[in-house]
């Protein structure tokens, strides 16, 4: 195994679901609609945030400003560094102890594109629909993953949660 994996494989047991119902009885979807223009804001500052692969200092600052929005949920954050690109970025949740296996959950901030295109393809929203380099793939994803990790952690704060980007 490596570090980055837990070092006990858990019994099937320990593994659990969430139901519909349960979504539901939590009202999760109402309270997501109210917080749609926080995590839009976060999705905009992503987005303004321009981050081509081969740039790797922008992807490496745009990891940075995720790190910090995981820290304030309480992730344990490790940075795993490589030459010649932002490397990868670790984020766990959860107790360390808990058995059961993580929810991985992966991700990039890369975009395929050039720092500039933000002058030619601005970010806005425009008829429901959000516009801007990454604002599809997967700067919205990054900023989802959060908001899931934020509501699995409200109802089970020791759920181990892994988040690679």
């Amino acid at each position: 195994m490596t570090d980055m994996q837990h070092t006990k494989p858990a019994p099937a047991g320990l593994q659990t679901t969430g139901s519909k119902k349960d979504i539901s009885q939590l009202g999760w979807i109402e309270r997501l609609e109210r917080e749609r223009d926080q995590m839009l804001e976060r999705v905009s500052e992503l987005v303004r945030m321009e981050s081509p692969t081969q740039d790797a200092a922008s992807v490496e600052a745009a990891k940075e400003r995720v790190a910090h929005w995981a820290g304030e949920l309480g992730g344990i954050v490790t940075r795993h560094r490589r030459s010649g690109s932002g490397g990868v970025l670790e984020v766990r949740f959860g107790n360390v102890s808990d058995l059961r296996k993580p929810v991985l959950l992966l991700g990039h901030l890369d975009t395929v594109w050039p720092v500039g295109t933000l002058a030619r393809m601005p970010w806005r929203i425009e008829d429901g629909w959000a516009y801007g380099p990454g604002a599809l793939d997967m700067k919205t994803g990054v900023v989802m993953a959060l908001e899931a990790i934020r509501l699995v952690r409200e109802i089970d704060a020791d759920r181990p949660i892994v988040l690679l980007l």
